[in-house]
Formats: C-alpha cells, sequence, structure tokens
C-alpha cells in the first residue's frame, strides 16, 4: 500500500513539474518600433543579432518568446550553422559573419516564437501594410518532406503570446530544399525564397499598435527544419492626414513662466521646419529670436534673450511653413496658423515704501494749522503708534487719522506755534502692506522729516513820542 502511494505522489510531483514548466518564458517589447511616415519602409536585415555567442540582445523592438520544458527554455538565442538539431531559438549564420538571420527549431519539447511591435506615428490612419522578406533553410530535419514558417499579425496584442493572430498563405515560408538531411547555408539561392503579400482591410488610428511573429509548424514525423527570416520589410499605407500640434509648452494662457524659460512644441508626425515657421513677440521683450532643436516631431524653442518681468508673449506657428515628411500627398502643412499665448513672472514684491508728504521735509513758513498728508506706494495697514508729531515748542502733538488705502491725512490736536522746528516720524515696523506676497510686507526704514512754522507775524506800527508833546501849552512857534 506504502509503495502505491509512494509511486502515486512521484507521479503528482513529475506532472506537477510538468505544467510548472510550460509556462511561456518570453520579453514584452520595451520600446515599440515607431512607424513615422506612410510610404516609407520599415528595414530589418538582423545583422546587429550576435555571430559569436549565446545571446539575449535583439534589434530595438524585437523579441522572443521560449515555451515547453526544454532547458533552453532561457530567453536567449545561440548562433548556428545549422548544425544543431536541438529545438532552440537560433542566429543563423557563417560562424563570425555578420549577415544573420533570425530562426528556431521547434521540437516536441521547445517551441520559439519571434518578432515585433510596431505603433503609428504617422499622422495618417494605416489601412495597409507590404510585407516583404526572405525565408532561409539553415538546417533540414527529415528529407522527403516539407516544415513552413508562419507569419502571423495581431491588432489586439500585448506581447508574442496574447491577443487574436491571423495568418496569410502567401507569407508562409515552406522548406524550399528538400534533398540531403542536414545543415544548409542559408544564403544560398536553393536553400532560400522570398515572400511578399500587402495586407489590407486594415484601420490602425494614429497611436495605435500592432504586433507580427513567425510561428514554427510542427512536423509529424522526424526533426524540424531549422527556418529563419532575413531581409524583412513593411511599408505602411493609408490616408493621410494633415500634421498638427499634439502638444505645447508652456500651455495656452500660462501665468508665471521663468524669465529664462525654453519653449517646446510636438506634432502629430514628423515634420520639417521652414524658415520663419514660428515667430515669439512679447509685450515688453518684444521680438525674439529662436534657436530650434530636437525633431523630426518634438521640437525645441530656446529663445536667444530672455524674457522679462510681467511680459505677456505670443507664439505663432505659419502653418505654410511646416512640412510633414511622407510621401503621401496633400495634405503636407497643418490646417492653419496656431497660436497661444503666456505671461512670464510678476516683478518680485516691493516693500512699501513713502512716495509722497507734505509738507515736504525742510519745507518753512507752514500755517499753524495745518494738516499733514502721507502717501504710499502700495495699499497699508497701520498699528498704533505708527507716527509721531514733535515739536520744539508746542511738543507732542497726537492727531486725528483719516485714511484711504494708501492716502493718510493727519489733522493735529493743537495749532502749531510760531517759529517753531517740527518732526514727522513714521515707524516701519508699524507698516504693513497688504498683498500675500510676502516678504517683504514692512517699510525697509523708519522715515522722518522736518518743517518749519510760521515767522511770528511784525506788529502794527504805533507812536512812541512827539514833540510838542500831547497836550503842551505855550509851545513856542519860532
Amino acid at each position: 500500500m506504502r509503495s502505491i502511494i509512494r509511486k502515486l505522489f512521484i507521479a503528482f510531483v513529475i506532472v506537477c513539474q510538468f505544467f510548472v514548466q510550460l509556462e511561456p518564458f518570453y520579453v514584452i517589447a520595451d520600446n515599440s518600433i515607431g512607424i513615422s511616415a506612410l510610404g516609407t519602409p520599415y528595414l530589418q536585415d538582423f545583422n546587429t543579432l550576435s555571430n559569436n555567442g549565446e545571446s539575449d540582445t535583439f534589434p530595438f523592438g524585437w523579441v522572443l518568446s521560449e515555451t515547453e520544458t526544454s532547458n533552453n527554455v532561457n530567453n536567449k538565442y545561440q548562433i548556428s550553422t545549422g548544425s544543431y538539431s536541438t529545438g532552440d531559438t537560433y542566429s543563423y549564420g557563417s560562424i563570425n559573419e555578420t549577415d544573420r538571420a533570425l530562426g528556431g527549431l521547434q521540437d516536441p519539447s521547445f517551441v520559439p516564437l519571434y518578432g515585433a511591435s510596431f505603433t503609428n506615428h504617422t499622422g495618417g490612419v494605416i489601412q495597409s501594410l507590404s510585407i516583404k522578406y526572405t525565408g532561409e533553410e539553415w538546417r533540414l530535419g527529415k528529407s522527403g518532406r516539407s516544415d513552413k514558417l508562419i507569419f502571423e499579425i495581431s491588432l489586439d496584442a500585448t506581447s508574442l503570446n496574447n491577443g487574436t493572430w491571423h495568418s496569410y498563405d502567401d507569407l508562409i515560408f515552406f522548406t524550399p530544399n528538400k534533398d540531403t538531411e542536414g545543415a544548409k547555408n542559408g544564403n544560398h539561392p536553393t536553400n532560400k525564397l522570398d515572400k511578399s503579400y500587402t495586407i489590407s482591410g486594415l484601420n490602425i488610428a494614429p497611436g495605435g499598435s500592432f504586433w507580427i511573429r513567425w510561428r514554427d509548424h510542427p512536423v509529424t514525423n522526424g526533426i524540424n527544419d531549422g527556418l529563419a527570416v532575413d531581409d524583412f520589410s513593411l511599408i505602411p499605407y493609408g490616408i493621410d492626414n494633415p500634421p498638427a500640434i499634439m502638444s505645447i509648452t508652456p500651455d495656452n494662457n500660462a501665468i508665471n513662466v521663468a524669465l529664462d524659460a525654453n519653449l517646446a512644441i510636438s506634432f502629430s508626425e514628423p515634420v520639417d521646419l521652414l524658415v520663419g515657421w514660428l515667430t515669439l513677440s512679447c509685450s515688453k521683450s518684444n521680438q525674439h529670436s529662436i534657436a530650434v532643436s530636437g525633431g523630426p516631431q518634438s521640437f525645441s524653442i530656446d529663445p536667444t534673450i530672455d524674457f522679462v518681468f510681467g511680459d505677456q508673449c505670443t507664439v505663432t506657428v505659419k502653418a505654410e511653413k511646416v512640412v510633414d515628411q511622407d510621401a503621401t500627398d496633400p495634405p503636407d502643412v497643418i490646417n492653419k496658423d496656431y497660436s497661444f499665448n503666456f505671461s512670464t513672472i510678476l516683478p518680485p514684491d516691493a516693500a512699501p515704501i513713502i512716495t509722497n508728504i507734505s509738507p515736504a521735509n525742510d519745507a518753512v513758513e507752514i500755517p499753524l494749522d495745518s494738516s499733514l498728508s502721507i502717501n504710499f506706494s502700495e495699499p497699508v495697514l497701520v498699528s498704533p503708534g505708527w507716527f509721531s508729531i514733535n515739536c520744539s515748542t508746542s511738543g507732542t502733538h497726537p492727531a486725528e487719522v483719516v485714511s484711504g488705502s494708501t492716502t493718510f491725512v493727519l489733522t493735529p490736536d493743537e495749532p502749531f506755534e510760531n517759529e517753531e522746528t517740527c518732526t514727522l516720524s513714521v515707524q516701519a515696523a508699524d507698516i504693513h502692506d497688504l498683498d500675500s506676497d510676502d516678504p517683504p510686507d514692512s517699510m525697509p526704514s523708519d522715515f522722518t522729516i522736518s518743517f518749519s512754522t510760521l515767522t511770528t507775524p511784525d506788529s502794527a506800527p504805533y507812536l512812541l513820542s512827539s514833540l510838542p508833546a500831547n497836550g503842551a501849552e505855550m509851545v513856542d512857534v519860532n
């Protein structure tokens, strides 16, 4: 009984290990290959694959998937001249030769997939794809029978292992040379075939992605052939939309833009910029020359002179000066001129100061019943004791205060005296501006002026004496 249980347990473990090993080992494309223009081919000759050892380095955007139970399920490919008969993904070609082809050999314990992701950056709708590649035979597993390599495309996949895939008979590569088992030279004309077909009926919108892949076909007798892909070409065709502005920096009506800020503009597709394509005009710093970098789809614009505080600026892109790079024309320019506005940061907050005072400093002959007037540079809030009036004869004067937001009128409680010198002092710590842009919010220093009052007026003349004296008698008339 124990022997039966032990055997069942071992069988259970083996089955579990089998299913664990069935998990696919694959790479999700870190970067999708961008299709930049309708009618422009994407070409891949795979010559960047390793030619001298095991590797996981692929051309940009290309990935592989390996499944089943083989120890070769390791997310790497081997180099091969066609001499290997074990299941694996291969960089086929002569040893140390740079001319490579990407392929694989399937067996019951190893299933390879390889392909790439593409994204539509043309600005238009892709309606068809012209696909071409050369299929190469690097090993014949069994003479007299044919293997095949199947090209497929998916419009909803996010990796080589999911989504709905479609194949096309004209893009299936069948083993061309079925004589003599063993290694072949895949570059020899008898061991390769050119495949081509235009996939129509597509509707891949701008920004949309699709995947392509090749999968081996499992043969029913003998070892699979070593088949590979070389000299791949993809040409997108479709409806060309005019280039459009997709993003701008700063945003339209942005505020508080830095004085040394650069601008940025991105288009829906690669474009050429003609002389005078952009104008930058500001209310204070006037017209700006610019230096442009980047492209062909996203550009940075560096004004050669910085903006100034409180600038109101307008950027205008001239429609006829922005031309797309595709060959599907018209249209090839943006629909109409495009403008956006922004304003720069305001000047730093200044401390409140006294801009005018009456009487003026060192004024003379000030009437005794005068009121004093103080004007500030901005609205302020005053604290008790914010001013003092002191005179050399009449002493300290309290005053009635009548205030506006920036103007304060002080009327002393008693008139001044003649011919005295008075001082008006304003205490900086007791003056605060009303804005929230602080600091500063107080006057930078105390403020003092002096003035002098009216001179004592002359007395009216009067008679001190007369001769003869008033009321004198017997006055000599000689």
